[in-house]
């Protein structure tokens, strides 16, 4: 059985904007990777977010049955390649 640890990575995007990245730690490799990075602009609502987070784990219950997820050594390697992925 393969287990991850869930971590999310908050940074400043422009002038009152956010990015969270939805990254993941293999517990059994120690390796991470990010499977989600959500954008916001302004004000957040607790609807917001909640929305968010339903489509997030909607959408995270068929990655882990379907795809091996690309791992990197790092958090910073993981977040660097999916901007170098979505720039």
């Amino acid at each position: 059985m393969t287990l991850f640890k869930e971590i999310n990575i908050w940074r400043r995007a422009g002038r009152g904007g956010l990015v969270r990245y939805r990254c993941f730690e293999n517990l059994e490799t120690g390796r991470f990777h990010l499977r989600n990075a959500d954008t916001f602009d302004g004000p957040i609502t607790q609807e917001e977010l909640d929305a968010r987070d339903a489509y997030y784990y909607d959408f995270l219950a068929d990655a882990f049955a379907e795809e091996p997820f690309e791992d990197h050594a790092t958090l910073m390697d993981a977040i660097q390649a999916h901007e170098a992925d979505f720039s």
